[in-house]
């Protein structure tokens, strides 16, 4: 499902995710979701990370975290300490660092920034409720009232 980089442009159905000749993750029929670095390597934060292929799922692993692309074109990074890496449809990212602090940065170049403690609440365009605790935890509720935990 995620092809090498191979300086050539990779084509698929609408819906499939394939890598253009720039590394550049790409949902056919939709935008552009993720910045590559090339060969087989992405980047995101300025970090790289490295593409694999396991079990029909692209995952990113980058020192010991690992990165999901979603079916809905979402990236999720569970890290070792409990951060958490959003990038949504509507090119949201949401990125935890080492002491549990949010921040988001929406379309319109919005930025929030959390605490030591690491809680947030914030409500966003589409009504989700989201809260980083200091454990590291994250509980949203989704736009259909969904209730999802990701722990360490």
């Amino acid at each position: 499902m995620f092809p090498a980089c191979s300086g050539q442009t990779k084509s698929g159905s609408t819906g499939d995710r394939v890598m253009d000749s720039q590394g550049s993750l790409m949902v056919v029929g939709e935008e552009r979701l993720i910045d590559g670095g090339g060969e087989e390597k992405l980047i995101d934060g300025g970090r790289e990370g490295r593409l694999v292929e396991e079990g029909g799922e692209g995952r990113l692993v980058d020192g010991g975290s690992l990165m999901e692309v979603g079916s809905e074109g979402s990236l999720l990074e569970v890290g070792r300490e409990g951060s958490l890496m959003e990038v949504g449809r509507e090119g949201t990212l949401m990125e935890a660092g080492r002491e549990g602090s949010l921040m988001e940065v929406g379309r319109e170049g919005t930025l929030m920034e959390a605490g030591r403690e690491g809680s947030l609440i914030e409500v966003g365009r589409e009504g989700s409720l989201m809260d980083v605790g200091s454990e590291g935890s994250l509980l949203e509720v989704g736009r259909e009232g969904s209730l999802m935990e990701l722990g360490r």
